[in-house]
């Protein structure tokens, strides 16, 4: 499928019909979403089997550049958002009934499941735990963050949710001294440890190496007095659990 899949009449009528839907934006309802979804889809549909993709063209964004130029960003993430739901859903009835009770904001948030982008829980495995424990938007996000280990599409970590509760904050440590360990016994204390590979002082060092790894020290040694800290809140938490268990 590509641009000459539909008419350059019924490609006006489809922009139009965007326009319409932008005028009066109901992002609370997510049929508003799904009916922008298909527009987007309809415009820039995905490429057959084995095609290649247009890379650096940035169509999409140029149809948000006409739906506002104030907002263009936004507009450019909503258009994004918007489409991948369209592909998720292909129909209306799917969507509606994935949805159940859940939020606008718990369906969208949903969408980055994804597990060939290194997600160990499907979506509707998340779903499903995101109403049986009746999480809140954030704390869903959360759920995500931890499944995909943390890492967001630019490679930087994103900045952690402050966590809601002590019991989220105590499943917050779990789950960074876990990732921590496999870290540390696949590049530091594994049977080839990257640390420990010798190189050539003088055509593999430079100063720029040295800067990293004085930061380096620098924030471990912080860690370190954190960790200390965490352990004796955290053992001193399980004596009062195990106190009040036996009550």
């Amino acid at each position: 499928m590509g641009r000459g899949t539909i008419s350059t009449a019924k490609r006006r009528k489809t922009k139009a019909k965007l326009r319409s839907r932008f005028k009066a934006p109901e992002k609370k309802e997510l049929c508003w979403w799904f009916e922008v979804g298909q527009l987007v889809l309809l415009l820039h549909p995905e490429p057959p089997p084995g095609a290649k993709r247009s890379y650096g063209k940035k169509t999409i964004e140029k149809s948000a550049r006409r739906l506002s130029k104030d907002k263009l960003k936004q507009v450019t993430n909503v258009l994004w958002l918007a489409r991948k739901l369209a592909q998720r859903f292909t129909t209306w009835k799917k969507l509606e009934k994935f949805q159940g009770k859940l939020s606008v904001w718990h369906v969208l948030s949903l969408l980055s499941v994804d597990l060939k982008r290194g997600s160990e829980s499907s979506m509707n495995e998340l779903r499903d735990r995101c109403v049986s424990d009746r999480l809140s938007v954030d704390q869903l996000k959360r759920e995500i963050q931890n499944d995909r280990g943390g890492k967001a599409s630019c490679g930087r970590l994103p900045i952690p949710l402050k966590a809601a509760t002590p019991d989220m904050a105590v499943k917050d440590l779990y789950i960074s001294a876990r990732r921590w360990n496999i870290y540390h016994k696949q590049c530091l204390a594994g049977r080839h440890p990257i640390l420990k590979q010798k190189r050539d002082r003088r055509t593999n060092y430079s100063s720029n190496q040295l800067r990293d790894v004085k930061k380096a020290i620098s924030e471990m040694e912080q860690v370190q007095e954190a960790v200390k800290e965490e352990l004796q809140q955290l053992r001193q938490l399980a004596k009062k659990i195990k106190a009040a268990l036996r009550e």
